[in-house]
C-alpha cells in the first residue's frame, strides 16, 4: 500500500513503479497505489513500460485488502478520539471493525453510497417521495447492521480498555464507553431496522425542508467517561492521552483475539 503526494509526487511515483516492477519479476503482485490526478495520466503507461502486465496482475477489492492489512497505529492526532467530533469516533470504530470483519466494509460502503444518493435527491428540492422511501428502506436495513456491529465492538472494546487504563492509573481510574444511537433502546437488528423506518417516516418532511439527511447511523457516537466524568469535558490532556492509549491497546488486543493474528 503506497501513496504519492503532491509536491515531489512524480519522483515518488516513479520509485513506486520501479518497486512494482521488481515485485512483478519475483512473482505475484499485491499492491495498492494512490496518486494525484496529474500523475495518474502517465503512471499506468510507465508501469507497463517496465514490463508489468496490468491486465494480468491479480486484482482485489479495497474491502478485501482492509481485511488483510491489520495494524494499530497510535499518533498524537488520535487525541481527537476523546476531544474531537463524533465523526472521529465513528471512523475509529469502523476501521477497527473492518480489520476484523472485512464484510462490514462492504455494508458501510453501500450505506455511504446510498446516503450520498439520498442527499443528492434532497438537495434538488423537488423530491419524489417514492424514491426517497426506497432509499430510506435500504438505509434502515444497513443502519441496523452497522449499529449492531458497532455496539458489540464498543462493549468488547470497553472490557479490554478498562483493564489497560486501570493498570496505567494504579487502579484509580475506571473507564466506561456507551454507544449512542438514534435508534435508542432498540437492541436486535430487526428492532433497530424498524426504529429507523419509523424515524425516516416521521422526519421525511423535515429532511425535505432542510435538503439534507439528518438521521441514520452516520450520526451515531459513543461517550467516554472515567470515574463517571466526561473525558472530553473534564479530563486533563495527560488523562486524555492515557484513555486514547488504552483504547488503541484494546483495539490491538481485540484484533488479535478476533482474528487470531
Amino acid at each position: 500500500l503506497s501513496f504519492g503526494g503532491s509536491l515531489g509526487a512524480k519522483c515518488i511515483n516513479k520509485a513506486v513503479a520501479d518497486v512494482m516492477a521488481w515485485h512483478w519479476n519475483k512473482g505475484i503482485l499485491y499492491h495498492y497505489h494512490a496518486t494525484g490526478k496529474g500523475d495518474s495520466s502517465w503512471m499506468p503507461d510507465y508501469v507497463r513500460s517496465l514490463g508489468v502486465d496490468l491486465a494480468r496482475s491479480p486484482m482485489i477489492r479495497m474491502t478485501e485488502y482492509i481485511g488483510r492489512f491489520r495494524a494499530v497505529i497510535f499518533t498524537p492526532d488520535h487525541l481527537s478520539l476523546v476531544k474531537g467530533s463524533p465523526e472521529n469516533r465513528r471512523r475509529f470504530l469502523d476501521l477497527a471493525i473492518c480489520q476484523s470483519f472485512p464484510r462490514y466494509a462492504s455494508c458501510l460502503s453501500e450505506y455511504n453510497k446510498i446516503l450520498a444518493q439520498k442527499n443528492a435527491l434532497l438537495k434538488k428540492g423537488k423530491v419524489v417521495d417514492e424514491l426517497l422511501e426506497v432509499y430510506n428502506e435500504r438505509l434502515a436495513t444497513l443502519a441496523a447492521v452497522i449499529t449492531v456491529n458497532r455496539r458489540k465492538y464498543v462493549t468488547k472494546l470497553e472490557e479490554e480498555a478498562k483493564k489497560f487504563l486501570f493498570d496505567m492509573s494504579g487502579s484509580r481510574e475506571e473507564l466506561k464507553l456507551v454507544y449512542q444511537s438514534q435508534a435508542g433502546e432498540a437492541e436486535t437488528q430487526d428492532e433497530i431496522k424498524e426504529k429507523y423506518r419509523e424515524i425516516f417516516s416521521e422526519k421525511m418532511q423535515f429532511e425535505k425542508d432542510k435538503f439534507f439527511c439528518f438521521y441514520g447511523s452516520h450520526r451515531d457516537d459513543f461517550s467516554v467517561t472515567v470515574n463517571k466524568k466526561s473525558v472530553k469535558a473534564y479530563a486533563s490532556q495527560g488523562q486524555q492521552r492515557s484513555v486514547v492509549l488504552a483504547l488503541k491497546l484494546a483495539e490491538g488486543e481485540l484484533s488479535a483475539k478476533l482474528t487470531g493474528e
